[in-house]
């Protein structure tokens, strides 16, 4: 008989994470799922983090509730979300950042999904920034949940060609998909393993699709990985992006690659001058029969509405520095025609960058 709540894990690596990591466990804890463990893995903190998570497990749950893994040396964040993988026993993997907040919804929302469609080894969700207002946070809660929609798996996984569009602590995956792969998270990396894992999680065969619904409270702050190493992300979205755009067309020329990875940065030197060979790159994309082989998106509509989502960056990049060309190229892709935003987004875009330019300097 089948389990009606199966057990989801979610997985919390922390390093010196005293200031966040209580409101993180206690949105844990508030979750609506019945069935579930925490697994934080403390990666060697020089901080009271551990004490702080034991001190909750005492007063609060209870070592069946939270089980709390204590590494000797510090490894880094992907060693230590390896580690939580390994001492996971939930047939479903939340991961989560020890500094963000789930919504009591959360687990549930994504287990339920995922209980429902069998053929997915995996789902992201809809996350906003933390304000310090909670008010606030359920309106643009709300409001971003009003305006999305299902993504596909098709274009989840052809999101991988600009470097993927899982947010990690939305993400939740069935535990046997890590069975796909030689190994989970890549311990070289320092940043950007999740979106190299989901990556590869997808080339091996697994599905995910994006829910809607926002289920995770983003917090920024000053000891973001990702915003405090820019250049390193930027190079991790690149190498994912070069080796997604490699399985498509496995004779990509060096300056194809090159010009791929500039918009995958979105470099802001991007010129009216690449536009026509990134017209002939994303063409040989489109042409690739790599995407049609998987058998849900035989016509490729996820290759095409991300190649059109990218496309529309380069125009509006390109319209910065002469906006006719920009302008003028924007339909000169007609296979991309179905899926390319509207004029009137195209001006949006570019009248808020060309703002940005003036007053921060972007």
């Amino acid at each position: 008989m089948t389990n009606p709540t199966p057990l989801a894990s979610v997985i919390m690596p922390s390093y010196n994470g005293a200031r966040f990591i209580e409101p993180a466990v206690r949105s844990i804890l508030a979750q609506t799922w019945p069935n579930l463990e925490l697994v934080i893995v403390d990666d060697a903190s020089s901080d009271s983090t551990p004490q702080i998570v034991e001190k909750i497990s005492r007063d609060y749950c209870g070592p069946h509730r939270i089980k709390l893994v204590r590494r000797q040396c510090n490894g880094g964040i992907s060693a230590a979300t390896n580690t939580a993988l390994e001492n996971a026993a939930g047939s479903y993997i939340l991961p989560m950042d020890h500094d963000d907040l789930a919504l009591p919804h959360q687990v549930s929302t994504c287990v339920r999904f995922l209980e429902q469609r069998p053929e997915l080894a995996g789902c992201g969700a809809g996350h906003v920034v933390l304000h310090k207002c909670a008010l606030l946070n359920r309106i643009r809660a709300a409001k971003t949940t009003a305006s999305a929609a299902l993504i596909n798996p098709e274009q989840v996984f052809a999101s991988s060609l600009f470097g993927g569009m899982l947010f990690n602590p939305t993400v939740c995956f069935r535990a046997e998909a890590l069975n796909l792969l030689d190994y989970p998270f890549d311990p070289t990396l320092s940043v950007g393993a999740d979106n190299d894992f989901y990556a590869r999680l997808q080339q091996a065969g697994a599905a995910f699709a994006v829910l809607p619904q926002v289920v995770t409270l983003y917090r920024r702050h000053g000891g973001n990985a990702s915003l405090n190493n820019k250049d390193a992300a930027r190079t991790c979205r690149q190498m994912i992006a070069t080796r997604a755009a490699l399985n498509l067309v496995p004779d990509a020329s060096p300056a194809e690659l090159a010009l791929h990875a500039r918009l995958t940065a979105r470099d802001k030197s991007f010129a009216p001058a690449d536009l026509p060979p990134l017209r002939a790159w994303f063409l040989r994309l489109l042409s690739s029969p790599a995407p049609r082989a998987r058998a849900a998106d035989p016509a490729g509509a996820g290759l095409k509405s991300v190649l059109a989502l990218n496309w529309n960056r380069a125009c509006v990049l390109a319209a910065l520095i002469n906006f006719r060309a920009g302008w003028r190229a924007y339909g000169g892709i007609p296979e991309l025609a179905p899926y390319l935003p509207s004029r009137r987004t195209f001006l949006y875009q570019y009248q808020k960058r060309k703002l940005g330019r003036i007053f921060k300097g972007r």
